[in-house]
């Protein structure tokens, strides 16, 4: 798939900018603050349903602007495909709206992975000086570009943290309550943790074979996955055993500090 052509409007600090793509490899070239990162945020927002640079949708609407828009065509091995997004301020954000070949989206886990497209930014430098989530966050946008079903997992794995979390800080997760939702959450658990580590084992490689390429010689390269609890083995009945497990030892310990 390849974008032909971007519409947009009140975005960031783009008016309102038509482009028409190249075949191929296309550059843009120009000084500070003429919009060439927001044109490329614009894009990744349009095939993704949210911007690289923030999670605040209103930061993408223009200063002044009461509504932001992208529309762009993209063509599918000779199929033309239409999408458009737009988003409108409100008092305590933005409302977002996505339409693909004039039906609405309904559910951004719906339309993520149509498209396949990746970004990369001097703000991702961080990926190996910051912090461990920063990498956990990568990875996780990575393999939901490509899979539904892992994007469904990581959301329902989130809202069970989070419940869990409520629970303990009102001092009454503990009995079933707790094995019942240690268990939920050891299940989703053992499939980003098996998902996250294949995706790391097909980084690892792609990376090497890119750096012997660009350095011409052959030097050790490799991304490992270390997850926080041990995993002896990645099939998914040991490895949701095994979470369980370290969670249910760990209950005393976030029970008194009533947080995980």
């Amino acid at each position: 798939m390849i974008i032909k052509s971007i519409a947009i409007q009140g975005f960031r600090n783009i008016s309102s900018e038509y482009i028409e793509l190249a075949d191929g490899l296309n550059a843009f070239t120009g000084g500070n603050a003429q919009g060439k990162s927001s044109f490329l945020e614009a894009a990744y927002f349009i095939l993704n349903g949210r911007s690289f640079r923030t999670p605040r949708d209103r930061e993408l609407i223009m200063n002044g602007m009461p509504s932001a828009s992208v529309k762009c065509l993209i063509d599918d091995d000779g199929l033309s495909l239409s999408i458009s997004s737009k988003l409108a301020k409100t008092d305590n954000g933005a409302d977002k709206s996505i339409n693909a070949e004039g039906k609405k989206i309904r559910k951004l886990s719906e339309f993520i992975g149509k498209v396949g497209n990746s970004v990369f930014s001097r703000d991702d430098i961080s990926l190996i000086t910051g912090a461990p989530a920063e990498r956990r966050s990568f990875i996780d946008r990575l393999i939901s570009s490509i899979s539904p079903v892992y994007l469904k997992n990581i959301k329902r794995y989130g809202e069970l943290i989070k419940k869990k979390n409520y629970l303990l800080k009102s001092g009454i997760f503990s009995g079933g309550l707790a094995e019942a939702i240690n268990e939920q959450i050891s299940g989703y658990a053992s499939f980003i943790e098996i998902a996250r580590k294949g995706a790391s084992e097909k980084l690892s490689e792609t990376a090497g074979a890119i750096y012997t390429e660009i350095f011409g010689m052959e030097q050790p390269f490799s991304i490992q996955y270390s997850p926080n609890i041990a995993i002896s083995n990645y099939t998914r009945e040991t490895a949701s055993v095994e979470i369980y497990e370290a969670l249910r030892k760990g209950l005393k310990e976030e029970d008194s500090r009533r947080m995980p």
